[in-house]
């Protein structure tokens, strides 16, 4: 084979490539854009959200939905604590201390979106030396299912009404108030069904 057909044959195999790469862009990008599309979030919103927010956001959303899901199912009553939440916000954390939704009125009491909060660690908005008494707490089952907290977390409302940078942000004393639900999230057999089962906290901040 000559060199100048070797050079064919290499720029043919670059040239496809190249071909196949901006394919899989192109299937990744359609398949991002249905994703935000299917986010229950505004359309300002969603044009705003990269990548890993989408995913983030998306999981949490799944997480919510099954946890709505086998709340109905089981009959377990909470709207007494979307009630109280009227004048302050809901959130609902995991036993991976994951915050899975809380409520978009947040914002007017930490100066923290929901979309930046949702998916996300609540290590990462609490004060450290709340960090080991909230996952000893979540971690772990209890048999009281009831249980107020006081926490410090990240605030970035200034007392002029102004908002900072979340690294400039400040602390604010919180007191949650809420309920551990314990759900099977998936479908398996008796004897595995205490393994499977998750517990979540469902609580309330109220101004």
């Amino acid at each position: 084979m000559s060199g100048t057909t070797k050079r064919r044959s290499s720029e043919k195999r670059k040239e496809k490539s190249r071909d196949a790469a901006r394919n899989r862009r192109s299937q990744e990008a359609e398949i991002f854009s249905q994703r935000c599309n299917a986010l229950p979030v505004p359309s300002n919103v969603q044009a705003q959200l990269d990548k890993s927010s989408v995913m983030r956001i998306a999981i949490s959303h799944l997480k919510l939905a099954k946890i709505i899901e086998k709340a109905n199912d089981e009959d377990e009553k909470t709207d007494h604590l979307w009630m109280k939440a009227l004048e302050g916000f809901v959130i609902i954390l995991s036993s991976d201390v994951d915050i899975i939704f809380v409520s978009e009125s947040v914002a007017k009491y930490l100066g923290i979106s929901q979309i930046d909060l949702i998916g996300q660690s609540l290590l990462e908005f609490l004060h450290p030396c709340d960090h080991d008494e909230i996952v000893d707490l979540l971690c772990h089952k209890t048999t009281n299912k009831k249980k107020s907290l006081f926490l410090r977390m990240k605030c970035t409302l200034t007392t002029k009404g102004r908002s900072v940078n979340l690294k400039s942000a400040s602390y604010k004393v919180i007191r949650l108030s809420g309920e551990f639900k314990e759900f099977e999230m998936e479908e398996t057999s008796d004897e595995n069904k205490e393994n499977n089962s998750q517990q979540y906290y469902i609580a309330v901040w109220r101004a």
